[in-house]
């Protein structure tokens, strides 16, 4: 079974999702400072307003699904009983890391916008326009999807190639398996 096609997919939808969340150096304010029970409650309540822990909960699900699908195309040797194992073992250990996941988010929240601020986007949360952004959200997100998808099906193939190319050059692969691993790639569906 050669996986490494699947693990390159996998990882590549892993960091980009991921890439966003990992600055390059910690920032000074991210330190573990204590952070003004105030704000704290207040971006709590932003937070919720704006999903909280089910939204963080379905982003998760919707990552390792995307994933699991992904290694599933890219390898179809793969026991699709083991993709099912472990796409359920990561969505029912999610409780595990949920919560600190929430905690954190909302310190961020707490760390980055001022009392006043947090103030005046609940409050627009709270508003008519904001019940409204908030529910075509989705919309928006679906409309986005549709306008970018033939970009990145033409952009894919290209970023697939590239990354064999990098992972074969740093793995020293031979040109046999430079080769497979290109074919692979250009057998997985991009859409």
């Amino acid at each position: 079974m050669n996986v490494v096609p699947a693990t390159l997919v996998g990882l590549a939808l892993l960091s980009a999702g991921c890439a966003a969340a990992e600055p390059a150096a910690k920032p000074a304010a991210a330190t573990e400072a204590a952070v003004d029970p105030v704000k704290l409650d207040l971006a709590r309540k932003l937070f919720d307003a704006n999903g909280g822990e089910q939204q963080l909960r379905a982003r998760m699900v919707a990552l390792y699904k995307t994933i699991m699908d992904k290694m599933a195309e890219a390898s179809p040797e793969l026991d699709a009983k083991a993709l099912a194992s472990g796409y359920d073992m990561v969505t029912d250990s999610m409780d595990f890391y949920i919560h600190p996941m929430y905690e954190a988010t909302v310190k961020a929240y707490a760390r980055v916008y001022t009392e006043q601020e947090l103030r005046d986007l609940l409050a627009f949360r709270m508003s008519p326009t904001g019940q409204a952004a908030a529910k075509k959200g989705p919309l928006i997100t679906q409309e986005v999807a549709a306008e970018t998808a033939p970009i990145m099906h033409e952009a894919l193939p290209k970023m697939m190639a590239k990354m064999v190319d990098k992972v074969c050059d740093e793995q020293k692969c031979s040109p046999e398996v430079r080769r497979q691993m290109q074919a692979k790639m250009a057998a997985t569906p991009t859409s």
